[in-house]
C-alpha cells in the first residue's frame, strides 16, 4: 500500500512553484499526496495530486490583526481535516508543513500523536520578514515573540527543510537542533524551464528581464525604475527592461512607469503570464536582474528566479545582499544593494563588454548543472523514505 502524505501550504498554489515541485516529486517517489491550500481562481490540476482547497482567499493587506486572523482561520481548516484523518483508516504517514506561518505545524498535533512524522519546510524567515514588512525593530517584543514561535514550531518537527545554508545557520542560532536539517534549494524545475544549450546575445541591445510577484518596495521594483530613469537621463537607448508579473502593486507600477515617462525603456506585462510565454521571454533576454533591497528578510533570500536565469543562460546582475554575496559572489555580477549609480554602471559595462556578458552567462549555467532540481528532488524523496 502506498504511503500517504499531507502537504499544508497557506499559499496560492498555482503561483507557488516550490510546493508544486515537491508535491510532484512525492508522487514520483510513490506516495499518495493531498495538498491543503487556499482558495483561488486558477485551480490548476497537478497529475497524481489531490488538492483540497479551503474556502478562504489569501489576505494581501498590511493589517497585522487581519493577517493573524487569516492565518488562524487556515490553521483551523488544516487542524480539523488532519485531526479527522488521524482517527481514520487513511491516516497520513507524513505531514509536510510549509511556512508561513510556522505555527501551522501544530495543526498536525493529533496526527503526530497518532504516529505521523512531521516535516517543517521553511520558505521564509518569518521574524525578519515581518520586521521588514511592518517596519519593526528586530529587537522589538513583537519580533522576539516570532522568534519563539519559530523555535518551538521547528522543534516540533521531526525534520526541517531549509532553503539555503544561511537560513540553516540562523535556525541553529535560534536553538533548533542542527541534526534535523535538509537543505533543498529553490532550483529551477527542468520540466517547466527547459535548459538552453546555446545562447546568442544581441550586440546592439541589452534586454534585462525581471519576472516577479509585484511588491514595489519589498522586491526592489521601485529601485529598478530609478535605474531605468537614470539610464534614460544618460541617453543610453540600447538597454531595455521587461517586467513580467502581477500582485498587490501592479496598478501602482503602471502609474509609476507613466509618471517617469519610461514607456520606451520599460515594458510591463500588466499581469502574470503563463510558463510558455515566460520561457520565450527569458530566452530572448540577455540579463536577469535581482534588485532586492538590503533588509532583515531579503538578506536571507535566494530568489527562485535566479535559478531560472541560470538555466536559461542569462548573465545575472544582483544586489549584494548577505546570502547572494555569500553563495554567488563569483557567479553573478554584483552591485551595491540600493545604489542606483552602481547598478547603472554594471549594466552599461555588460552592454559594452560582450566577453563579460558571455562569461557570466556560462558561470550561471555551470552553477545550474551542479544544482539541478533532479538532484534536490532525489534528496527530498530520500528524506521522505527515511521517515
Amino acid at each position: 500500500m502506498k504511503r500517504r502524505i499531507a502537504m499544508i501550504a497557506y499559499t496560492v498554489l498555482s503561483l507557488d512553484s516550490r510546493v508544486i515541485r515537491e508535491a510532484k516529486a512525492a508522487v514520483e517517489g510513490g506516495y499518495t499526496v493531498d495538498v491543503y491550500t487556499l482558495n483561488e481562481t486558477a485551480r490548476d490540476k497537478i497529475n497524481g495530486v489531490n488538492i483540497i482547497y479551503s474556502r478562504q482567499w489569501q489576505y494581501k493587506g498590511k493589517n497585522k490583526i487581519k493577517f493573524a486572523l487569516s492565518y488562524l482561520r487556515f490553521f483551523m481548516f488544516c487542524f480539523c481535516n488532519l485531526t479527522l484523518k488521524s482517527f481514520s483508516k487513511k491516516r497520513y504517514d507524513i505531514i509536510h508543513v510549509n511556512n508561513m506561518p510556522n505555527f501551522l505545524i501544530f495543526s498536525a498535533l493529533f496526527a503526530k500523536i497518532s504516529g505521523s512524522k512531521i516535516i517543517m519546510d521553511v520558505h521564509d524567515v518569518m521574524p525578519e520578514l515581518f520586521a521588514q514588512k511592518f517596519g519593526k525593530d528586530i529587537t522589538s517584543k513583537f519580533i522576539k515573540l516570532l522568534y519563539l514561535e519559530e523555535r518551538y514550531s521547528l522543534r516540533f518537527a521531526d525534520r526541517v527543510i531549509s532553503v539555503n545554508s544561511l537560513c540553516t545557520e540562523r535556525f541553529i542560532q535560534n536553538k533548533v537542533n542542527k541534526n534535523q536539517y535538509t537543505e533543498i534549494v529553490n532550483a529551477a524545475d527542468e520540466d517547466v524551464f527547459k535548459p538552453v544549450q546555446d545562447k546568442v546575445f544581441q550586440k546592439d541591445l541589452l534586454t534585462v528581464i525581471y519576472p516577479a510577484t509585484l511588491a514595489i518596495k519589498r522586491n526592489g521594483i521601485d529601485f529598478l525604475l530609478d535605474v531605468m530613469y537614470k539610464i534614460k537621463s544618460l541617453k543610453v537607448y540600447n538597454i531595455k527592461l521587461s517586467i513580467f508579473g502581477g500582485g498587490e502593486d501592479a496598478k501602482l507600477l503602471e502609474v509609476m512607469i507613466k509618471e517617469r515617462e519610461l514607456e520606451n525603456f520599460v515594458y510591463f506585462s500588466g499581469g502574470f503570464v503563463n510558463y510558455d510565454v515566460l520561457n520565450k521571454e527569458l530566452e530572448k533576454s540577455s540579463v536577469g536582474i535581482i534588485p532586492l533591497p538590503r533588509g532583515y528578510s531579503t538578506d536571507f533570500q535566494t530568489p527562485v528566479k535566479m535559478h531560472e536565469y541560470f538555466i536559461k543562460r542569462l548573465a545575472v546582475i544582483a544586489a549584494d545582499t548577505k546570502l547572494i554575496k555569500k553563495e554567488f559572489s563569483d557567479i553573478v555580477f554584483l552591485f551595491e544593494a540600493g545604489n542606483v549609480d552602481d547598478c547603472v554602471e554594471r549594466l552599461i559595462t555588460l552592454y559594452n563588454n560582450f566577453d563579460l556578458l558571455n562569461m557570466y552567462s556560462q558561470k550561471g549555467f555551470d552553477y545550474y548543472l551542479n544544482h539541478t532540481w533532479t538532484k534536490y528532488k532525489n534528496d527530498y524523496i530520500n528524506l521522505l523514505n527515511s521517515l
